[in-house]
């Protein structure tokens, strides 16, 4: 699996005399959609942290910061599920 963009753009490139299909571009769009729906679940599942902040306006999360049970359950869950279904859809995919 391939994560990084630059990672998909360089093997797409190099592999240009025989293969570029520039099947990269598309890829890295993918990419960084996942990227902006896990940010989204994450502000959602974690929504506490985001609404608290110091008399400067800064958002501060000190070391007394303990989310909860079923919170930090759910977000195991779905980064494992996620994880697991990138890495079925590869292999039945491949």
């Amino acid at each position: 699996a391939i994560f990084n963009p630059a990672v998909a753009l360089s093997l797409d490139i190099s592999a240009a005399p025989d293969y570029f299909a520039g099947w990269s571009f598309c890829w890295i769009v993918f990419e960084l959609l996942g990227a902006a729906m896990a940010a989204a679940l994450f502000r959602i599942i974690r929504s506490e942290e985001f609404g608290r902040s110091d008399c400067d306006g800064v958002v501060a999360i000190g070391s007394d910061f303990e989310p909860d049970m079923a919170v930090r359950c759910l977000a195991e869950f779905l980064g494992t599920f996620i994880i697991v279904f990138t890495l079925c859809v590869s292999v039945v995919l491949a």
